[in-house]
């Protein structure tokens, strides 16, 4: 800007000021002055606060499951300490190559005949049991997978050694697991993705019992309310009641 186009300008203010002094008083021009000065700063100030990432900063995340829309998933701090409620999110899981390996092939085993929403069920009732117990199992996931009376497909010997994950048709190896499954474990172990369990800790297939229907099951075990659902041929629980520790089998099993 030239000095003669400043000259310009500030000539055209001071009319403007006379103009306004005239017409409304010089109080008035103050206040409104002021005004004018609080609402440009308080537009700088938001617009800087959400550049910088203040202002709602979250990330977006995308399930998995059938149905499931797209979810935002807000920044949390330590949540992989505690066992967190039914709809959130939990921070990533540490696990080395065989530890992931171990969790994509369980999956499978426990739940590759009820498909997608199966195997993703049983890899969130995996990590949410690993969550809730990580101290007694000394923060690996390979002691969640591996500890005695724990997953039906996971061979243990009589002195507590790991033999490998198997279904009554053979062993199921790394190589059994499908593509589309690992890709969904990385963001589960990520917490990547929503819990699509509720919460779970544990699952059991309904056929294995003799109460096949899952409310029935829920009201004969004393399951509370809200802390079950069905996920292909088996139920999800948060908790293991009291009443399950007389589960009638099935027989013929």
């Amino acid at each position: 800007m030239t000095d003669q186009q400043l000259y310009r300008h500030v000539q055209r203010v001071r009319k403007i000021y006379i103009v306004l002094r005239y017409k409304i008083g010089l109080k008035k021009i103050v206040v409104l002055s002021g005004i004018i000065f609080i609402l440009c700063y308080c537009n700088m100030t938001f617009n800087s606060n959400a550049q910088s990432g203040d202002i709602n900063d979250t990330n977006t995340q995308t399930t998995v499951a059938e149905g499931l829309k797209e979810e935002t998933k807000p920044k949390t701090k330590n949540a992989v300490t505690d066992y967190v409620p039914i709809g959130t999110y939990y921070d990533a899981i540490n696990y080395s190559t065989e530890e992931f390996e171990l969790f994509c092939q369980v999956a499978v085993a426990e739940a590759g005949v009820d498909g997608e929403d199966g195997v993703t069920a049983v890899m969130f009732a995996i990590r949410n049991d690993f969550i809730k117990n990580r101290n007694s199992r000394n923060g690996k996931l390979y002691n969640e997978i591996t500890h005695l009376n724990g997953y039906e497909t996971v061979k243990i010997d009589s002195d507590g050694n790991f033999i490998n994950i198997s279904v009554p048709s053979g062993e199921i190896t790394f190589d059994d697991v499908p593509e589309e499954y690992v890709k969904i474990a990385r963001r589960v172990l990520m917490g990547q993705v929503k819990d699509t369990t509720n919460g779970a800790i544990g699952f059991l297939p309904l056929e294995a019992t003799t109460t096949p229907n899952v409310e029935d099951f829920a009201q004969k075990y004393m399951l509370p309310k809200g802390s079950y659902c069905q996920i292909g041929s088996q139920i999800y629980y948060k908790e293991w009641t009291e009443g399950m520790n007389n589960i009638e089998w099935n027989a013929s099993w």
